[in-house]
């Protein structure tokens, strides 16, 4: 089973809005734009959009999945 949650991207200040895919596992699976994100609407700038940036982003959300869940 899957869940989502939102975030907001931390790459630069465009801050947009991301939905995020997780597995059970607690890896992010899946990034895109946050359609319901009251200022970016669902779109991802360039940098959010990148493949380098996706991986870090992922790598980066999938250790904040994990220090929430240990609290």
């Amino acid at each position: 089973m899957t869940t989502t949650a939102h975030r907001t991207c931390p790459f630069c200040e465009a801050m947009c809005g991301l939905e995020l895919t997780i597995d059970d596992a607690q890896r992010v699976t899946l990034v895109r734009g946050d359609r319901d994100d009251v200022w970016s609407k669902g779109y991802l700038c360039p940098k959010g959009r990148s493949e380098e940036h996706t991986s870090e982003l992922q790598s980066h959300l999938n250790l904040v999945c994990r220090l929430l869940l240990e609290k």
